[in-house]
């Protein structure tokens, strides 16, 4: 059978709908807008190939969504079907009347994997997709099934309502489940309401331009990841995430390219920290958490002040910007501590001396140390000596002290040597030879006074 799903507006009119150029019914398209909306439903129809024509009313305008084929077919009754139909390569999963069986009418599953090795603790259930799919069960837990294939099983074009209405299902592994060819995925998941969170992580999209109530009605979600999802312009995205009233964590596609996707409940952007209601483009690669009151969990440390920068009380931080105190509180108390501002210290000058250099005057901050006003170095200028006095005079036995002072009270001192001691040997010497002398002019004048009397006598 077969589904067409429209929108509906109040400018749209009515349409005849052929299958097989046989009439099998009307819509009626006049209606307040909705999108998406199915319109009409086919079932029961034979195995083949069938022609469905759509014709406008009197030239009424219309918008036809999409039309969604399943394979509705009954089967027996049984634990699980029996599948020996051949469905070609072992690759493409086998969407056939015995799959959607499996997966929609046993509405006790619990666990569905897409793996490539055989999950611990679970069992051949010789149930065959083709040749090279096999389907395993959990040992003495028929509620939990995997399929198994080391290679890549390719997931048919259209996913529609392929996992919708499996009430019970609580978890779902996608190890190898490549997506790249998926038209359609309206409803996908649509009435999961068990399923807690939904890794689709590996999910390619590039080629999935149907995504509406993809999520509908999974109540119990509280983690979603979409990171890998490709959203373009044209996808139809109509109550996406309705009745997600749990959900808290979303990553948001990477490649986001549709604005005003309506969320369950305000949400904060993690990198942003905006609050919104909405998905858009601006959202596209981060996480969002649901922002439902105030959680204080992000500790900031005490920073203190200094004279120039600011500093940080001790805090909590919300995501969304709000911070508290006592980590309970919201408190609308700045979190900011002023700037403390420079301590001046005047630095006094300090004066030369004749052998002490001295600086200027200057100042500088008591605190951080920044200078206002550096202070120069002021060289010695040296000593102004007085002339020299004898403090004390050398003798033969003592040396002798002189020393000159300067007007900073700075005294220098020199030794004067000991004199040179007088010998006594050149006196005496000098005596007897002046003596010698005397008594040789003595005994002349002698001499001649004699021999002048004695030529008078002759």
């Amino acid at each position: 059978g077969f589904d067409i799903l429209a929108d509906t507006n109040p400018e749209y009119g009515s349409a005849t709908i052929y299958i097989d150029e046989i009439k099998a019914g009307n819509i009626d398209l006049n209606d307040q807008i909705i999108f998406n909306k199915c319109v009409f439903r086919k079932k029961d129809l034979p195995i083949g190939t069938h022609t469905v024509r759509i014709v406008s009313d009197s030239n009424a305008k219309f918008n036809i969504s999409f039309i969604n084929v399943s394979y509705a077919t009954p089967v027996e009754e049984s634990d699980y079907p029996s599948l020996n139909d051949d469905y070609g390569d072992g690759m493409s999963l086998p969407f056939s009347t015995q799959w959607r069986t499996l997966i929609g009418e046993y509405k006790m599953l619990t666990s569905i994997k897409f793996t490539k090795n055989i999950p611990n603790g679970y069992i051949d259930t010789y149930l065959r997709m083709n040749d090279y799919i096999r389907v395993y069960q959990k040992e003495n837990d028929k509620t939990k099934i995997a399929f198994v294939y080391t290679g890549t099983i390719t997931s048919p074009l259209d996913c529609s309502f392929l996992f919708a209405g499996c009430s019970n299902l609580k978890e779902l592994v996608f190890e190898n489940f490549d997506t790249s060819l998926m038209r359609n995925a309206v409803s996908m998941f649509s009435g999961c309401n068990l399923l807690e969170k939904l890794d689709l992580s590996s999910f390619n999209t590039e080629q999935t331009f149907f995504m509406s109530t993809m999520f509908e009605n999974c109540q119990s979600l509280e983690e979603l990841d979409l990171h890998s999802f490709n959203i373009k312009e044209n996808t139809t995205l109509v109550n996406l995430f309705k009745g997600c009233n749990k959900l808290t964590t979303l990553h948001v596609p990477a490649n986001l390219s549709i604005d005003d996707i309506v969320l369950p409940a305000n949400f904060i952007d993690d990198f942003s920290k905006e609050i919104t209601e909405e998905l858009s483009s601006k959202n596209a690669g981060h996480i969002m958490y649901l922002h439902e009151g105030h959680l204080f969990k992000d500790h900031i440390a005490f920073v203190d002040a200094t004279c120039l920068d600011t500093g940080i009380k001790e805090h909590y931080l919300c995501p969304c910007g709000a911070h508290s105190f006592d980590g309970i509180n919201e408190s609308l108390d700045t979190t900011i501590i002023d700037a403390k501002g420079h301590v001046v210290e005047n630095l006094p000058k300090i004066d030369a001396t004749c052998t002490q250099s001295g600086l200027t005057k200057g100042s500088k901050c008591a605190v951080c140390g920044e200078i206002f006003e550096e202070q120069t170095i002021i060289p010695p200028f040296g000593h102004d000596w007085s002339d020299w006095k004898i403090v004390k005079d050398a003798t033969t036995k003592e040396d002798g002290l002189k020393q000159r002072t300067c007007p900073y009270g700075h005294i220098e001192t020199e030794v004067i040597p000991k004199l040179p001691k007088t010998s006594k040997t050149p006196l005496i010497f000098g005596i007897i030879g002046i003596t010698t002398i005397f008594l040789t002019i003595i005994l002349a004048v002698i001499y001649f006074i004699k021999k002048n009397k004695k030529s008078s006598i002759k």
